[in-house]
């Protein structure tokens, strides 16, 4: 009986040594899981820092660069906007002389024209780079008109420039300037003189726009080279084709001096290639003023 007992106390006591020692086991196993755990977290947060600080200096570098290209651009940006202020000054010129020359022209008054105040600063400036950026045909008309007029605006050869406005203007302007009063000088405009505007201001504008007297009738219609132009009255002045700004092929009416102020004298004019190769010499008669 005292050896059954003596088992069954040694039995109870390695149950409860198992007992006791799994615990301590287990709390091993936890506080290791714990351990890797912390260390996969402290790894994790290091990783995070270090990325958080290549991303804050990527972020750095690229806010320095794009400030950079800013400065670059309106570094850029200056000139450039100081000569569109100088193509727009040089236009403004340009158009207030013609202006000037085609009320002059349409009374006779050539001799009083008085050219524009000397240009600006602004203008002569930046005016070889802006003639560098011009079609020949454009450059020309510039450098025609500061041929004859000076910076200062002064005047040097009255006649040249007379030549070259009418250069500057449609084919059958010269002819039939007188009886193109009224008309907007815009619409007179050769379409190189347009182009040279469009080139100046960046906008475009339309050969013929508004060639129309007050009283309704159109001024002038056109088909390529071609130009049928009528007085205020509507009657037709010319229907010809133009070359080199003479009369080239079809007929027009040319006025005629006379001694007699009694009667208007034009011939009617047929040409060919240029070539004038019949004339009618019409009289009219104008009833006198008193």
């Amino acid at each position: 009986m005292l050896i059954k007992l003596l088992i069954a106390a040694v039995v109870v006591v390695a149950v409860v040594v198992l007992l006791t020692r799994k615990p301590e086991k287990n709390t091993g196993s936890v506080k290791e899981n714990d351990s890797r755990e912390k260390n996969r977290q402290d790894d994790q947060i290091r990783d995070n820092m270090k990325s958080g600080e290549k991303s804050e200096a990527e972020k750095v570098l690229k806010e320095k660069t794009e400030n950079v290209e800013i400065e670059q651009n309106d570094d850029k940006k200056e000139p450039d906007e100081e000569l569109k202020e100088a193509k727009k000054a040089l236009y403004q010129y340009i158009n207030q002389a013609l202006k000037g020359m085609y009320g002059c022209c349409g009374r006779d008054d050539w001799g009083n024209y008085m050219a524009p105040a000397g240009c600006s600063e602004l203008i002569t400036s930046h005016y070889d780079e802006i003639l560098n950026e011009l079609p020949a045909a454009q450059r020309q008309l510039v450098e025609g008109l500061f041929g004859c007029i000076s910076p200062e605006g002064e005047i040097s050869d009255r006649e040249a420039l007379k030549k070259h406005y009418l250069s500057m203007m449609l084919p059958f302007y010269p002819q039939y300037y007188k009886e193109m009063k009224g008309i907007r000088y815009t619409a007179l405009l050769s379409q190189d003189t347009l182009e040279l505007f469009r080139r100046l201001t960046g906008k475009r504008y339309r050969m013929g726009y508004r060639n129309r007297f007050e009283n309704g009738v159109t001024a002038f219609e056109w088909k390529g080279n071609r130009f049928k132009v009528s007085n205020k009255k509507g009657q037709i002045l010319c229907d010809a084709e133009f070359k080199d700004g003479q009369f080239w092929n079809g007929y027009a009416f040319v006025n005629v001096q006379g001694d007699d102020e009694d009667w208007i004298i034009v011939q009617k004019n047929y040409y060919k290639d240029g070539k004038c190769i019949q004339g009618d010499v019409q009289y009219t008669y104008q009833k006198p003023c008193c």
